[in-house]
């Protein structure tokens, strides 16, 4: 691919990317505001390019007129965050997600008029397909499994807390624990 493809590609990835985040969080990311709900979203647009493409953190930079610094500072903070806030890695997950599916239509949809003859071709799309649906499968499974590990250490938590305030409740009242 020469670099006038890359410069086109990179485009289209960068608005796909850009689309997904403002359709899903409504607002646009564009706006230069410090508000929470669009600083998260910026660093998820940043994170999602970082994350499934080869841009440095100064091209992804450029799209906003910032610093390289910021994105990185951006991306470091938005997984300091995700790590504590479930609802943000699923809405990470969830846009991730729906970015990888545009960009996978878009390539799917450059190759659909194309004929091709070759039987060699026709056995390695085949095969390629199948494994991109157990992919597909194992990304849905593992999405699920991220999910429902959130909902069990947000249980546990809230077990320990009430077991450790208990604890807590019996050595004050002289109750032996055992």
């Amino acid at each position: 691919m020469n670099s006038i493809e890359q410069i086109a590609l990179n485009k289209q990835t960068k608005k796909i990317a850009l689309t997904t985040v403002n359709n899903y969080f409504n607002i646009s990311i564009n706006r230069n505001t410090r508000q929470r709900r669009y600083v998260l979203a910026r660093s998820i647009f940043y994170k999602v390019l970082r994350d499934n493409t080869k841009m440095s953190f100064q091209e992804i930079a450029s799209i906003f007129n910032k610093n390289h610094a910021t994105v990185l500072h951006s991306i470091k903070q938005l997984e300091g965050y995700m790590e504590y806030d479930s609802s943000l890695r699923i809405d990470y997950i969830t846009i991730n997600r729906m970015f990888l599916d545009s960009i996978d239509k878009i390539l799917t949809e450059k190759f659909v008029d194309a004929e091709f003859d070759n039987p060699q071709y026709i056995d390695l799309l085949t095969s390629f397909n199948e494994i991109k649906n157990k992919y597909n499968k194992l990304k849905e499974i593992h999405n699920v499994l991220v999910i429902d590990s959130e909902k069990i250490n947000e249980k546990y938590k809230k077990l320990k807390e009430s077991s450790d305030a208990r604890e807590r409740y019996y050595k004050r009242n002289g109750y032996i624990i055992g």
